[in-house]
């Protein structure tokens, strides 16, 4: 038998939310300009119904949204130096190599059903890589344009989930041989 010694109590829910405050009132301009941006992008998200489901947002660039398997994720990005948005599938565990070169070898069949060419990048030096897409010309921090902005986000998302979700459900790292790349 167990007796409860100590629970949160009014007094330290009260410090967590007086915590967040202050966190979010420290944020930069850029960084409090992210928040909002991804606060009204899964607002729009919710909204809309479907498939994509949009995390807790934060202060950074990039916000991720489930596709349905674990070393995997669809990313909704912004940034402000360049001046564009962008849509990514994010391949990022131990096998990412293996499954990036598997989803490679259709690429062409992706990209016909995609509707549109994608950026592939093998990032060699990490357990990851990504396939994306990006607007350019666009400031994420001109609010007015937020809704246009999250319209093309969640259609090239839901893209990605459409074109890419039972393909990655269906990968197995065992299928490819570095041979088959030129040893890459």
């Amino acid at each position: 038998k167990f007796n409860i010694v100590s629970k949160p109590n009014e007094w330290s829910k009260s410090v967590s939310r007086g915590r967040k405050q202050i966190d979010e009132a420290d944020l930069t301009g850029v960084k409090a300009a992210q928040l909002a941006y991804w606060t009204a992008f899964a607002d729009a998200v919710r909204a809309r119904g479907g498939v994509l489901r949009p995390q807790k947002p934060h202060p950074q660039h990039w916000t991720n949204l489930s596709i349905g398997r674990s070393g995997f994720m669809l990313g909704a990005l912004v940034n402000s130096q360049k001046s564009r948005i962008g849509a990514e599938l994010v391949l990022h565990d131990a096998d990412a190599t293996a499954h990036f070169h598997l989803l490679e070898q259709d690429r062409e069949a992706i990209e016909a059903e995609f509707g549109a060419p994608l950026n592939w990048r093998a990032l060699a030096r990490r357990q990851s890589s990504k396939i994306d897409i990006w607007r350019e010309d666009t400031d994420f921090r001109q609010e007015g344009r937020w809704e246009e902005q999250h319209a093309w986000l969640i259609y090239k998302l839901e893209r990605f989930h459409s074109v890419f979700a039972e393909r990655v459900r269906k990968l197995d790292a065992a299928d490819w041989t570095p041979e088959e790349e030129g040893g890459a």
